[in-house]
């Protein structure tokens, strides 16, 4: 089947009420984020949660075509580079397959040239977004080919939620337009910030900007500078080791996560470090360790300021809790079992389960997720809970012991 294609949605730059109001029909739909670098799939799942969309993960095509023939979607964002199988090729096989040819296909790619967004048209995808991942953009994509999804009375009369979740022809809603905030100097922190207790001073860091690029959410910004903490904690360990194993694909696409990741967070400093020996990477060259030391410099000052954030220490010991919490996730393992033996028959005794889960996860990485499908089982709309439930528990049980 051959994807239909829309013109590139306007740029906004929205408010926060007016967006996530706009968003509110979509609520519930289940989102595919294909990309092999943790940080990007992290971001993406912060910005689809916060407006109450659903997400599974996938690191590859591959992977990709997996969780496709085992989910029902609503969508599928697909970076483009990535190993096993790139975005293009799995682009090809979902739209020769049979599970869900139609599914919408939004690329990722850091390329914004027009022969990069014709490749991927080329391969049967949709739309596409460049990243550093804009969320006024991704917002503007999911209103432009997510229809909105049925109520709740429509899922206890049993009809398919997930049939109102691929329509075969972009939905063309647009998002409410709002002046962008003027960026401050590196270092300033931003007023909203400083009046939920933040430092103010940031070195490294242009706040204004990094809330502008958050919808102007505190919290949700805090939860991607912890996500980059936790990502580029090591330095440039990761780094260092591909390129002295020769792997300079790997190396090219950590430092474009890094590229990428603190231009999201208004760390242009940082970013612009990552840019140029992203470019000497992409011309074969090899960077020299005055370079090197550079970014390691960059980097590590950056972290040690996102480490004095509020609530830091804490979102840092959550970043693996089934090392620190054992039991916690045991017993979290037990109610998504139960709750997914009950929901798998029909049997409304899942709701109490679901109860149990979301409080036992609360302060916890998987809080958001349990939160999301405790609410689609309260609104009776099982087959949508089920997979988020199952990969839920998938990524608990690989967490690292």
């Amino acid at each position: 089947a051959r994807a239909r294609t829309a013109a590139a949605p306007a740029a906004h730059a929205p408010g926060d009420g007016a967006v996530l109001a706009a968003l509110e029909p979509l609520r519930g739909a289940v989102v595919l984020v294909v990309d092999d670098m943790p940080l990007n799939r992290e971001i993406a799942r912060a910005f689809l949660e916060d407006a109450g969309l659903q997400v599974i993960e996938a690191a590859h095509g591959e992977e990709a075509l997996a969780r496709l023939a085992a989910h029902r979607c609503a969508l599928v964002l697909m970076d483009v580079q990535m190993p096993v199988l790139d975005g293009l090729g799995a682009a090809r096989r979902i739209r020769a397959g049979s599970t869900c040819p139609e599914i919408p296909i939004i690329a990722m790619t850091a390329h914004a040239m027009e022969g990069h967004r014709q490749q991927s048209l080329d391969a049967g995808m949709n739309d596409h977004l460049t990243k550093p991942i804009d969320v006024h953009a991704l917002y503007a994509v999911l209103l432009r080919w997510i229809a909105p999804r049925q109520d709740a009375a429509a899922a206890r009369a049993g009809l398919s939620t997930m049939a109102a979740l691929a329509p075969p022809r972009p939905v063309a809603r647009a998002l409410p337009p709002a002046a962008v905030p003027a960026t401050a100097q590196e270092g300033n922190t931003a007023p909203a910030l400083l009046a939920e207790g933040w430092p103010a001073d940031l070195p490294g860091i242009d706040t204004v900007r990094g809330l502008a690029n958050h919808l102007g959410r505190p919290a949700l910004y805090g939860r991607i500078l912890g996500e980059f903490s936790a990502a580029f904690g090591a330095g440039l360990a990761p780094l260092r080791e591909a390129l002295a194993g020769g792997d300079a694909e790997t190396a090219y696409r950590w430092v474009h996560s890094l590229k990428s990741g603190a231009a999201t967070i208004g760390a242009a400093a940082l970013s612009a470090l990552a840019r140029d020996m992203e470019q000497q990477l992409r011309s074969g060259g090899r960077p020299d360790e005055a370079a090197l030391r550079a970014l390691d410099h960059g980097l590590k000052s950056l972290c040690s300021t996102l480490a004095t954030l509020p609530g830091q220490e804490a979102r840092d010991a959550r970043q693996a809790p089934a090392a620190a919490h054992p039991q916690l996730v045991a017993d979290a393992l037990e109610l998504i079992d139960g709750a997914l033996a009950l929901l798998s028959c029909h049997d409304a005794r899942a709701e109490g389960r679901m109860d149990k889960l979301n409080a036992h996860l609360r302060g916890t990485v998987w809080h958001a997720r349990a939160e999301a499908a405790h609410a689609l089982v309260e609104d009776v709309e099982y087959e949508t809970a089920l997979p988020l439930l199952a990969t839920l528990r998938e990524d608990m049980t690989r967490t690292p012991t």
